[in-house]
């Protein structure tokens, strides 16, 4: 079946396949994948009502063709904004990201500006250290937020 995903925020809307059995996590991954809008700035609601994680659709009564809205918390995956980096505790410098941008690729944006290669950083962010393969929303990085670059030539 197939369920209508109205984006209120962006004014838009998108149909997904999904099955009754499906959790509203579930449906929340489906939409982290295609639409890179991260599980944890999802907020289901149907009828003005939330909708609850663990439950499925078929539980909430949705059926094919029917819609929910998604409302969207954080930053949007689809407007760059600005983070800082410090250079082994030193310099700062601004990029722009956008929540759906991978680590690599941001380590890449910052190999641009300073001239550390890639594999020589180490990014971290409050208590994370940040792995290839993830993307900005996996570690909630808001804007104005400052990641530490250490630079490892050994």
């Amino acid at each position: 079946m197939e369920i209508k995903v109205d984006l209120q925020q962006l004014g838009t809307s998108f149909m997904l396949k999904v099955e009754p059995k499906y959790t509203l996590f579930f449906v929340k991954t489906i939409v982290q994948s295609r639409h890179y809008i991260h599980k944890s700035n999802q907020c289901l609601t149907k009828n003005g009502h939330t909708l609850r994680d663990s439950f499925t659709l078929s539980e909430y009564d949705i059926k094919n063709n029917d819609s929910v809205t998604l409302t969207i918390s954080g930053p949007s995956p689809y407007k760059p904004y600005t983070i800082y980096y410090k250079v082994d505790g030193k310099e700062r410098d601004s990029i722009e990201v956008m929540t759906c941008h991978t680590i690599d690729y941001l380590k890449k944006d910052i190999w641009y500006k300073t001239g550390i290669p890639v594999k020589c950083m180490r990014l971290r962010y409050l208590t994370y250290l940040l792995e290839s393969g993830s993307c900005i929303a996996d570690y909630n990085i808001l804007p104005e937020s400052t990641l530490s670059l250490e630079a490892d030539y050994s």
